[in-house]
């Protein structure tokens, strides 16, 4: 990976050079000095799909990020935020943003580092905060709090929605589906007997009624995978919060 592409303030920042080993810290450092940015930072990775958001480290290694979502088809996007304590949790909610190229590209040169963390930030079973600093995050305690609450109240959003998929899957799109199960059962059944029977014309005409009922089966089975894509999708973001939610609260009390 020879660049990597930073929304500032809407904007996106392209950055090349050695951007392969450099950490969120450098990242942070790089686009302030080129825009004169004075004041606490911090990078988000952001899923446009979902607006589920992920929290580097200073010490990640942004790019790994990046390269592991591509690995797992998720598209991720990188955010530098401000850091502001008097407005709390203001900078951490999703809002619009612009795709303007109004500013320059930033400084294209990042100093090598000699060694750099190898976590995986997107796997959530890999997921270790052992060694996370909250200081090197630049947070008060008031805004560490009110990150926990809000990941909690997205928690509970997501399971909601996870047990309303759950009940739309068991009681509408099963029963439906062995309703068309069986409805194919007895034309296939008909066709047979009229097979017997010799009556061609009534059998052409049974037989694509077979076929309707075999596409609205085909189309049903797309439509429960695409159910369970969704479903899986909510599970990884419900468990990539929780493991957020628990490592600020361990930090908070330790």
């Amino acid at each position: 990976m020879q660049s990597l592409v930073v929304f500032v303030k809407g904007v996106p920042r392209q950055i090349t050079g050695s951007v392969q080993d450099a950490t969120t810290n450098d990242l942070i450092q790089a686009l302030a000095q080129a825009d004169h940015h004075v004041g606490k930072f911090m990078l988000v990775a952001v899923n446009p799909a979902n607006q589920v958001e992920y929290f580097l480290r200073s010490g990640e290694v942004p790019s790994e990020v990046i390269r592991n979502s591509i690995a797992q088809q998720i598209e991720l996007r990188l955010e530098m935020r401000e850091v502001e304590p008097e407005h709390g949790m203001r900078n951490f909610l999703p809002r619009s943003r612009s795709l303007s190229n109004a500013k320059s590209s930033p400084p294209d040169y990042i100093p090598n580092r000699l060694s750099t963390p190898t976590l995986n930030a997107i796997n959530a079973e890999e997921l270790s905060y052992a060694n996370c600093d909250l200081d090197a995050l630049n947070l008060t305690r008031t805004e560490v709090e009110s990150i926990i609450l809000y990941q909690m109240k997205l928690i509970e959003e997501y399971k909601e929605k996870l047990a309303q998929l759950s009940a739309e899957m068991n009681d509408k799109t099963d029963n439906e589906f062995l309703q068309l199960v069986r409805q194919h059962k007895n034309l296939k059944r008909t066709i047979e007997q009229l097979e017997t029977g010799k009556w061609e014309e009534k059998r052409k005409k049974e037989a694509e009624n077979l076929d309707g009922i075999q596409t609205a089966i085909d189309a049903m089975t797309t439509a429960m995978n695409n159910k369970k894509v969704e479903l899986n999708e909510v599970l990884f973001a419900q468990t990539q919060l929780t493991y957020q939610m628990k490592h600020f609260q361990h930090k908070q009390f330790f």
